[in-house]
């Protein structure tokens, strides 16, 4: 799968108070470079980041709902915890980021990278993705309930009891993932791809007893 990558400008201009910033924001923040920062108790609906960068930045206590990103990339970030529900994302990438406990309920994501994530028990009910890839990332105990998947994948992902209720994985390869306890409520992994091995704790799911 090819992923559009963030269009950023070449001359981002570093902040120095990134709370500040955000927190004073009444119009679109662009062409912009955060750098090691703390940014802590902001709750600010409808921010708009464009051809911007996070890098080694750390959200306490943060709530960013109905947010637009665009040409947006974080990079060794911490979002833990932190509320970003019915968001867009469009040419985003989240890198070695920590988002354990991230609320994305309700968001679009189109063409985004998620990359060596540490996701577990993250929230994304209800929210659609397109042309999205999840690589050698931590889903474990993660939501992806009533979500849309279009053109999207996992390679080498960790799902292990992922919430996929009525998420349906047609399509899908599951191959490269670990998929133990993963939990599903019927239709939901039809034809989907998976190992023989897989396979055997799949037909678990279904009260079936495999006798060897």
């Amino acid at each position: 799968m090819k992923i559009g990558p963030p269009h950023l400008s070449r001359h981002l201009q570093p902040t120095e108070d990134a709370a500040r910033l955000i927190a004073a924001s009444t119009e679109e923040m662009e062409e912009l470079l955060f750098s090691h920062q703390m940014i802590e108790e902001i709750r600010k609906p409808k921010l708009s980041f464009s051809s911007c960068c996070f890098e080694n930045c750390t959200f306490v206590q943060c709530s960013f709902t109905h947010a637009r990103f665009c040409d947006v990339i974080f990079r060794n970030c911490d979002l833990s915890n932190m509320i970003l529900t019915e968001c867009h994302f469009s040419r985003v990438e989240f890198v070695n980021c920590k988002l354990m406990g991230t609320n994305f309920t309700g968001s679009h994501f189109n063409q985004f990278l998620f990359s060596q994530v540490q996701a577990i028990y993250s929230i994304y009910s209800t929210s659609r993705f397109y042309h999205v890839s999840w690589q050698n990332s931590h889903l474990k105990g993660s939501a992806i309930d009533e979500c849309k998947l279009e053109d999207t994948q996992f390679e080498k992902c960790n799902l292990r009891e992922a919430e996929l209720y009525q998420t349906p994985l047609k399509g899908m390869d599951l191959t490269t993932c670990q998929i133990e306890g993963i939990r599903v409520s019927g239709t939901e992994l039809k034809g989907c791809r998976v190992t023989s091995f897989q396979a055997i704790g799949l037909v678990r799911l279904l009260g079936v007893t495999v006798i060897d």
